[in-house]
């Protein structure tokens, strides 16, 4: 009896270690790039924009992902030691490559040091294969100074892919590429951890190395990055291909000028306001995928009544836009 209780416990402690924790543990920075580099994971640790400019998401939703020229275009991340984690690590988010050429497919790297491997940078190869890779901070950028893991599966040129990096340890890392385990092999024989400069990070380039002296762009587009100081499962891959992060967007939004109601609701929504400036000109209703669903232009109406009876039951977004181009987010309910 005692050794069928203790496999039991044993069966029931592996089975809740499958499952996948809530997207938001752990989560140390998302950006949604829905026109702006705000943080959502409620650390406050926004980018900063650098030339790159607001483009289709993968649904064709205007000014919701952003583009970078392959020239000079790329994201700032701030010099918060959050963003230095040990391992395990791991990173998320959708690209579209123009080309696939390794000297336009880079995707980040979270210590921009020349000629010093350091930190956790990603790319692609000129084959398509993702490159998922750490630095041991000793002042070098040769294969004795990194760890990499190069993928078995390819990205295709103008086609949006879901990448997802995990690293656990110098041979322990792995890549999805659209939700699916791609495979691959391990190269380079430097540190098993990860070591870190005093140098802020970047997304969309990657810094000169030894065999390079010059910065490397990102030539295509980003959308939903976000990075998590643990390591995803297979079950928080699929959560994140199908469904996206939720986080409580509502936390950026101004209560004492939106307020929505009911909420859960079933046949409609109430929008009030108190925009005595009419800097409101629009709201928008987002389903968990960020497809707009419905889009209500703002009158001198102070409650707007918005018919749902049509959605299914579920999450939604109602998003409202400023003038000044800007935007809100409020989360609710549909019975």
């Amino acid at each position: 009896m005692k050794k069928l209780i203790v496999a039991l416990v044993v069966f029931l402690s592996l089975s809740l270690l499958s499952k996948s924790q809530n997207l938001t543990d752990s989560l140390i920075v998302y950006y949604r790039f829905d026109g702006n580099v705000l943080d959502y994971s409620g650390n406050d640790l926004h980018g900063t924009s650098n030339g790159a400019v607001d483009t289709t998401d993968r649904f064709g939703n205007g000014n919701s992902a952003l583009y970078f020229d392959g020239e000079d275009d790329f994201i700032d991340l701030p010099n918060n030691n959050l963003l230095k984690p040990p391992i395990p690590v791991s990173f998320s988010f959708w690209t579209n490559v123009m080309i696939i050429d390794t000297e336009k497919c880079k995707f980040l790297d979270t210590d921009f040091q020349n000629n010093n491997y350091s930190g956790c940078f990603m790319s692609a190869s000129n084959e398509g294969t993702v490159i998922l890779q750490f630095g041991s901070n000793w002042g070098g950028a040769g294969y004795q100074y990194r760890r990499s893991k190069f993928s078995e599966e390819t990205i295709n040129a103008q086609t949006w892919h879901h990448i997802v990096g995990v690293i656990r340890g110098a041979t322990d890392m792995t890549i999805y590429i659209d939700g699916v385990d791609a495979g691959g092999y391990y190269d380079g024989i430097g540190s098993g951890t990860i070591g870190y400069s005093d140098t802020p990070g970047k997304l969309a380039c990657i810094p000169p190395q030894t065999a390079s002296l010059y910065i490397k762009y990102l030539w295509g587009s980003l959308d939903e990055f976000a990075m998590w100081n643990r390591a995803l499962i297979q079950d928080d891959v699929d959560e994140l291909f199908n469904n996206g992060i939720l986080v409580n967007l509502g936390d950026q939004t101004n209560v004492d000028e939106i307020n929505v109601y009911p909420n859960p609701a079933n046949d409609y929504l109430i929008v009030s306001t108190n925009d005595e400036h009419g800097l409101i000109n629009k709201i928008e209703i987002n389903n968990i995928h960020g497809q707009i669903i419905k889009a209500v232009n703002i009158d001198d109406e102070t409650n707007k009544r918005i018919d749902i009876h049509n959605l299914t039951s579920g999450i939604y977004y109602l998003k409202y836009h400023y003038n000044k181009g800007t935007f809100g987010t409020v989360k609710f309910l549909k019975k």
